[in-house]
């Protein structure tokens, strides 16, 4: 029961952020701050590699549905990000801020490396970015990271049953 109520809550803060994201976020002056890319990474973080990557697929599908292109090139890359950072899992303290910034810098960067490579493989144009709008949108991410963990953390229970509970 516990873990299908979370279940239900890391559904809500994806479609949250799948909705937000081109409504609000894409209007902001310096935005293009991927939130379920900042969803994930904090679900991972919490309940590791597994759940991490199938809330990347669930995610990165949702983003492909909405956007209209082709199924798989927001999935791909969030899948694999979702697994990397639920490898951190164990080292995340509950209280932390650091760790899940840096591990949103980080997943930004091979979010966009991944999803260069599939791109690539599926002859669409690839690197429409320039590194330094990559490095800024990495940085943002990171300064927003915290806030979307701890959110997340809250918002679905796991913060309060504690990490013994929630594996």
């Amino acid at each position: 029961m516990i873990r299908l109520r979370q279940a239900g809550w890391v559904g809500v803060w994806l479609i949250g952020a799948a909705v937000v994201e081109p409504v609000l976020v894409r209007r902001l002056p310096f935005g293009r701050t991927d939130l379920v890319l900042l969803v994930v990474v904090a679900w991972a973080l919490l309940r590791g590699p597994g759940a991490g990557a199938a809330v990347g697929l669930v995610g990165g599908l949702l983003q492909d549905l909405l956007s209209g292109h082709a199924l798989g090139l927001e999935a791909g890359p969030k899948i694999l990000v979702g697994f990397l950072c639920g490898i951190l899992r164990d080292v995340v303290q509950p209280g932390s801020a650091g760790i899940p910034a840096l591990a949103a810098l980080g997943a930004t960067l091979v979010s966009t490396l991944a999803s260069w490579g599939v791109r690539a493989l599926v002859g669409w144009p690839v690197g429409g970015e320039r590194p330094w709008e990559v490095l800024l949108l990495a940085c943002s991410h990171g300064a927003v990271a915290p806030v979307v963990y701890w959110a997340v953390r809250e918002g679905s229970g796991v913060g309060r049953m504690g990490r013994a509970a929630s594996r």
